[in-house]
């Protein structure tokens, strides 16, 4: 599959994709837009995906448009190699083109990164098998964090070489832990369940539950206090979902919920 975009803001999407197909090029899919860091600035296109050779076919329209025309991709490096980058080629009307890289294929993490030359394209990581969108939302890290320690590694080794910003979304750094307060009313240990309130409602959650969220919350000594009368197994399970928990924001660059919890087991183990 191949990409034809224009940036002229006089020709509609529906005129182009007219010239496109009387040039013999079947389009397939909707057309959407892709921004461009040019070295004369970021370019917005109109992108279509056609079935067809597209080499060449830039340049031809550039001068017939007066306007950038962009065609793609063009692979830049050795596949057999594991890294390489994708690339479109933008000609303009003068005849003059520059080959600007938009996507990195690292087949060493399963992933496909846009670079910093593209706005309005996303990229892709699979882990165990399972596609999942670039950048990952707060939904995607639960998800990995339920396939083990493994999958965490996989996460970190992409966050390594290519940054936590290009493989986590701050929405989801930020929506990690939601912030709203619990009013604890009532504990009972021998079923395990707490009765809280947040705001006028009031609801029943597990005291493990109760308990993690006041340790990644912050209120330490609340959460031991109410620890220590605990039983063994709620206990052992705490700290297994403690030790979850310390890895995912280890990973991911949450500091202050790391922070938290390691203070919590410091705590424990003196």
């Amino acid at each position: 599959m191949s990409k034809i975009g224009i940036s002229s803001k006089s020709l509609s999407i529906e005129e182009f994709i007219r010239d496109i197909e009387n040039l013999g090029y079947t389009v397939i899919g909707n057309p959407h837009n892709l921004k461009i860091k040019t070295k004369a600035g970021w370019v917005e296109f109109k992108i279509i995906d056609v079935i067809g050779f597209t080499d060449g076919i830039g340049k031809v329209l550039a001068y017939k448009y007066s306007s950038p025309v962009l065609e793609g991709p063009i692979i830049h490096g050795e596949v057999s190699a594991g890294i390489w980058e994708e690339t479109v080629r933008i000609f303009y009307p003068d005849g003059r083109y520059e080959d600007v890289a938009i996507m990195i294929h690292d087949s060493f993490i399963n992933a496909k990164i846009p670079t910093k030359n593209v706005d309005c394209l996303y990229g892709e990581i699979f882990i165990y098998g399972r596609s999942f969108k670039l950048p990952l939302n707060a939904e995607d890290l639960e998800m990995i964090a339920t396939l083990g320690d493994e999958a965490l590694e996989m996460l970190d080794k992409a966050i390594s070489a290519y940054g936590l910003e290009n493989l986590i979304s701050d929405k989801a750094l930020s929506e990690r832990i939601k912030k709203d307060k619990l009013e604890v009313e009532e504990l009972d240990f021998n079923s395990g369940f707490a009765m809280v309130k947040r705001n006028s409602d009031f609801f029943i959650i597990s005291i493990v539950d109760y308990v993690v969220k006041l340790i990644i919350d912050g209120n330490t000594d609340k959460a031991y206090n109410i620890y220590e009368k605990l039983n063994e197994s709620r206990r052992e399970e705490i700290i297994k979902i403690l030790k979850d928990e310390l890895t995912m924001y280890g990973k991911t660059g949450r500091r202050k919920e790391y922070s938290n919890i390691l203070a919590f087991m410091q705590k424990f183990s003196k």
